[in-house]
């Protein structure tokens, strides 16, 4: 390959990567800004290069993050996933998450950084996906008119629900202190027979004897499941 077809493939590479490229002087001064991170903050190469400091696209929180490590660069140090918010020429937000590296002059002056830019909007999304997922599942249950344990096979109990802890009547905190043992009639045959079968099929339903905090004893139907 010719070596104007190999610098060309490396232009387009710079310009077209998936990730965000930037260069910036000791003020802070876009002098160098690849196609694709100006796509995502929708200026031309016009409006940045020569022009615009980067702390001019921050929000203020995501300014003094900036400013505070900036100066760390320029001391020589590394800087490696700054979560940053840039705020795009159509005033929306778009996530970052920032690493770079710089070059120094013979007498360890800084000169410019290279800065990587990763689009941070997919996972932030799929943050909030997951934290209103989360909060749907709290809510049904927290609300279920049922008892809900969430235990491990082996007995322990790692969470009840505020409908499990009224039947039983003992917190969340004793109810997981007590585990299985502590809850259940042991020498209740259909205990073990239950067990074993929701091993072998992976669910299981039937009736049970639980033990109230005082030792008396009540009729319980379950359903449990593995996952």
């Amino acid at each position: 390959m010719a070596i104007s077809e190999t610098l060309e493939s490396l232009l387009d590479l710079y310009e077209n990567s998936p990730c965000g490229f930037h260069s910036l002087d000791a003020n802070g001064i876009f002098i160098r800004i690849n196609d694709t991170e100006l796509r995502w903050l929708g200026y031309n190469r016009e409006e940045l290069v020569d022009q615009m400091r980067v702390t001019d696209l921050l929000t203020p929180e995501g300014r003094n993050i900036f400013e505070q490590n900036f100066s760390r660069l320029k001391a020589g140090r590394t800087l490696r996933e700054l979560e940053l918010d840039f705020i795009r020429k159509d005033g929306t937000l778009l996530p970052v998450l920032v690493s770079a590296t710089a070059l120094y002059d013979g007498d360890g002056n800084y000169v410019v950084s290279r800065s990587v830019v990763l689009d941070l909007s997919d996972r932030k999304r799929a943050d909030a996906a997951a934290r209103k997922h989360e909060a749907r599942y709290q809510s049904l249950f927290d609300n279920s008119m049922d008892g809900i344990f969430l235990t491990a096979p082996d007995g322990r109990i790692f969470d009840a629900n505020p409908s499990a802890c009224a039947m039983m009547r003992r917190t969340r905190k004793e109810i997981i202190a007590a585990g299985r043992e502590g809850l259940m009639d042991m020498s209740d045959p259909n205990l073990a027979r239950l067990v074993d079968e929701r091993r072998r099929t992976g669910k299981v339903h039937g009736e049970l004897i639980a033990r109230y905090p005082d030792g008396s004893l009540f009729p319980v139907e379950v359903s449990s499941a593995i996952f």
